[in-house]
């Protein structure tokens, strides 16, 4: 390789460095996306804005609802909120269609007068107060209540409403004669009921 050569070749490698940054320069070259032109403000505001949804204003009938039952909920007893604390539990560990069930209980008493709603609420606190034998014995009576037909269990409404009628000594006495009729023998039942009856007949 002549001197001569070798002088271009160097030549040619020291200036490939400016060669290549002048066509570099001469390529076309587009702005990147984060240094593209901003559209003006008049062409912003031409564009349709779509008009955020209102939210809907709190009924003033839910508002006093939630007021009333506020006020309710502070003059509880300790005990009382313990107590509904836990039933919500409850509620809310039951299984979808409980729950379901339930709501729909709710709403059929929520629809009732308020007199049979007192009554009904009275009957339960009652219920609560007895001991776990008897309100399992009341909870088996009720299964065998609802399996009756509309007739027997219109009797045994007219029985009961007569029942919680008298007075305390003659209902004492009543229920004391109602047990003692369990422990006959089905043939003693029956003449006990014979009796009865012929003793209405002469009335």
């Amino acid at each position: 390789m002549t001197r001569a050569l070798t002088q271009i070749i160097v030549c040619s490698v020291l200036m490939l460095p400016a060669i290549a940054r002048a066509q570099f320069e001469k390529l076309p070259m587009k702005a990147p996306a984060s240094q593209a032109p901003v559209p003006r403000l008049e062409t912003l505001q031409k564009l349709p804005m779509a008009r955020p949804t209102p939210m809907p204003a709190p009924r003033a009938k839910d508002s006093q609802a939630k007021a009333k039952l506020r006020a309710r909920w502070q003059k509880m007893p300790e005990s009382r909120r313990r107590a509904l604390r836990a039933r919500m539990q409850r509620f809310k560990a039951l299984p979808p269609g409980e729950r379901a069930k339930l709501k729909a209980r709710w709403t059929r008493f929520r629809s009732l007068p308020a007199q049979k709603r007192k009554k009904i609420r009275k009957n339960f606190n009652t219920f609560q107060a007895l001991p776990a034998g008897e309100q399992a014995t009341l909870r088996k009576n009720f299964k065998r209540f609802a399996s009756m037909s509309d007739a027997g269990r219109q009797q045994v409404r007219t029985l009961f409403d007569r029942l919680t009628a008298m007075p305390p000594s003659e209902r004492a006495r009543f229920l004391g004669n109602l047990e003692r009729y369990r422990t006959l023998t089905p043939g003693q039942r029956q003449r006990l009921i014979n009796a009865f009856l012929r003793k209405q007949r002469k009335r």
